[in-house]
C-alpha cells in the first residue's frame, strides 16, 4: 500500500511524546513506586531491626543504585547495543548501504579512468 504525502509534524509530536517524553513518565512512575513500597512493605519489615532508617535514606539508596545502573548501562550494554543495531542495519537491505556501494563503484571507475591510485 503507497503512503500518502504529508507533513512531519504530526510524526514528529508522536516521536517526541512516545520517545523523549517516556522516560520522564517513567522516572516519575519510577518515584511513585518506590514511595509506595517504602509505605507499604519496606518500612514496615525494616523498622523492628533498623528502625534508624528513614523515607530519604531508603530514597538516597534507590538513587544510587539506580545510577549505578544507568553507568553500568552506558559503560557496557549500550556499545554493545548500538553495535548489534549497525550490523542488523547494515546487513539487511539498508538503502544507505545500498547507495555508499554505488557511490564507491563509481568512485573506482572514476579513479581508473583518470589514472589516480586508491591508497
Amino acid at each position: 500500500m503507497k503512503q500518502a504525502k504529508v507533513i512531519t509534524k504530526l510524526g514528529g509530536f508522536q516521536v517526541q511524546l512516545s520517545t523523549s517524553m517516556s522516560y520522564y513518565v517513567l522516572y516519575i512512575n519510577l518515584l511513585f513506586v518506590g514511595m509506595m513500597f517504602w509505605h507499604t512493605t519496606a518500612a514496615p519489615n525494616l523498622r523492628p531491626y533498623a528502625p534508624w532508617v528513614d523515607f530519604w535514606m531508603f530514597a538516597s539508596f534507590m538513587l544510587i543504585l539506580v545510577a549505578a545502573l544507568m553507568i553500568l548501562d552506558y559503560k557496557f550494554i549500550y556499545p554493545s547495543r548500538q553495535g548489534f543495531l549497525n550490523k542488523q542495519a547494515y546487513k539487511h537491505d539498508n538503502p544507505a548501504v545500498a547507495d555508499l556501494h554505488k557511490i564507491l563503484k563509481n568512485q573506482k571507475k572514476i579513479m581508473e579512468k583518470l589514472e589516480i591510485e586508491n591508497d
